[in-house]
């Protein structure tokens, strides 16, 4: 099927009342599901030109289908859409498109939205034994992947997936209830470039969320970076996530997810009925934004990141801000190395439970700015209980000291001092709990850091190798 505005058009229910015997075109495998309709060894394909064309539209259908060794490629409108209904859907083969070779019109290569139920696997594990086209799903300059506005009881899984140079977003979940799992993998067989899942320096988010309450999960590499000359984008951006959402962020090895865009941002969670929860691993942020981990404006959530190093930010490393309700944030083995004169290595205002945990590292290497900034309603617990912000070492450029009078001589704070920028500010406004516990080197310059490094309004204590330096 070559330049069609749509290859294969399904609809109504899929699945028949009598079942094909095994080995038929309808029925080619034992596993296939019985009755369901079957679509084999079928190629679709753009004819390049800027005429509409979709590989396969599922609108409004119950029932079940299979394709098997179906090949689709270049198409400009969409190469698989699935609209409403509650189908079940297998699809093994390959999805390929290039805005260079469609027509030049970018379009996503998956759209699934409004399903009702139903469960859709597109090209996820492995090719059933004796396929000849094996499972691949490969967009380079497109509109990547898009679920938007399906039910809670639509599971989604998508695999072999590789996106390039995504046109605003490589992944779009957008007011969206369903359970979803999208892995993504290198394709140097196609391209030697394609090193990564995702790989982008394109405006817009690698990975957007924006409402809903989804269950989402994705597992590959992602290298995020800005475009040239443009804006950059965050590698993860979640805007507006609600109730019961759970949303697991990852991929092979140490660093799966690499950026030199504008970090995470996560921004206005909300819902006490079931606290939404947010957990990414792997983080590698260079970021050239503002911030390498942004969470703000939100009524609850459990933000947890684990194995994240952060090594570019022009303002402040992590910054935690406008938190409350049922909302704690986990960093464990949390390495922050930032050496911009303009930079904070760790900002919480009104953060609520914070923690740092595990083999924790901070480096802040900025004259005149704080390596740690705590203010505000943030709870940061006591290191009795297994919380608090725990850091190996915490090294900062600041060697500004607490003083007053004229001349000016060392002041033990509290109360806090105002004016007075130090390597560690606690408590500037009040409201802040709880212990920073330095279990190695802390230092203010080349010198070993001292309570006079340390700004403290009270209510939070500093502790360096087991002893308290301030209060």
């Amino acid at each position: 099927i070559n330049g069609s505005q749509t290859g294969i058009l399904a609809s109504g229910n899929l699945t028949s009342p009598s079942s094909s015997p095994v080995g038929t075109t309808a029925r080619p495998t034992a596993t296939s599901v019985a009755g369901a309709s079957t679509v084999t060894n079928v190629t679709i394909s753009g004819d390049g030109t800027t005429n509409q064309q979709r590989g396969v539209f599922v609108n409004g259908a119950s029932g079940d289908i299979t394709f098997t060794d179906v090949a689709i490629g270049n198409m400009n409108n969409t190469g698989f859409r699935v609209d409403a209904g509650s189908a079940n859907i297998n699809f093994s083969g390959s999805l390929t498109s290039n805005v260079a070779t469609n027509g030049s019109i970018p379009s996503p290569i998956i759209d699934i939205n409004t399903t009702t139920g139903g469960t859709i696997n597109l090209a996820y594990g492995g090719a059933p034994s004796g396929s000849t086209v094996p499972n691949q799903i490969l967009d380079v300059g497109g509109e990547g992947i898009v679920i938007e506005g399906n039910a809670a009881g639509t599971e989604i899984n998508i695999g072999n997936a590789t996106l390039v140079n995504s046109v605003s977003t490589a992944i779009a979940i957008v007011n969206d209830n369903s359970k979803t799992l999208i892995e993504t993998v290198p394709n140097i067989a196609a391209n030697p470039s394609y090193t990564a899942g995702i790989i982008k320096n394109t405006d817009g988010a690698a990975i957007a969320i924006s409402g809903g309450a989804p269950t989402f999960e994705y597992f590959g590499t992602i290298n995020n970076a800005p475009p040239a000359g443009g804006s950059p984008g965050y590698i993860i951006q979640a805007v507006g996530v609600g109730s019961g959402a759970d949303i697991t962020i990852g991929g092979p090895g140490g660093s799966p997810l690499a950026d030199s865009g504008d970090g995470v941002l996560l921004s206005q969670f909300s819902g006490a009925t079931v606290v939404p929860v947010v957990s990414i691993t792997g983080l590698l942020l260079n970021s050239s934004g503002t911030t390498g981990v942004l969470i703000e404006n939100s009524q609850s959530g459990v933000f947890g990141f684990t194995n994240t190093s952060i090594k570019g930010a022009k303002n402040q490393g992590v910054l935690l801000s406008g938190l409350s309700g049922s909302s704690s944030t986990t960093f464990t083995n949390l390495d922050i190395s930032l050496t911009a004169t303009t930079a904070e290595g760790f900002r919480a205002v009104t953060a609520d439970e914070v923690r740092v945990l595990g083999a924790s590292t901070l480096s802040n290497t900025s004259p005149t700015q704080a390596a740690i900034y705590v203010d505000g309603a943030t709870q940061l617990g006591t290191a009795a209980a297994g919380r608090g912000l725990n850091f190996t070492s915490v090294v900062s450029g600041n060697t500004t000291r607490t003083t007053s009078g004229t001349p000016p001589v060392d002041t033990v704070t509290p109360p806090f001092l105002p004016g007075i920028t130090t390597a560690i500010m606690l408590n500037e406004t009040g409201g802040a709990t709880g212990d920073i516990n330095i279990t190695g080197s802390f230092t203010a310059g080349n010198a070993a850091g001292t309570g006079f490094n340390v700004n403290n309004g009270g209510s939070v204590n500093v502790n360096v190798s087991g002893s308290q330096i301030s209060p």
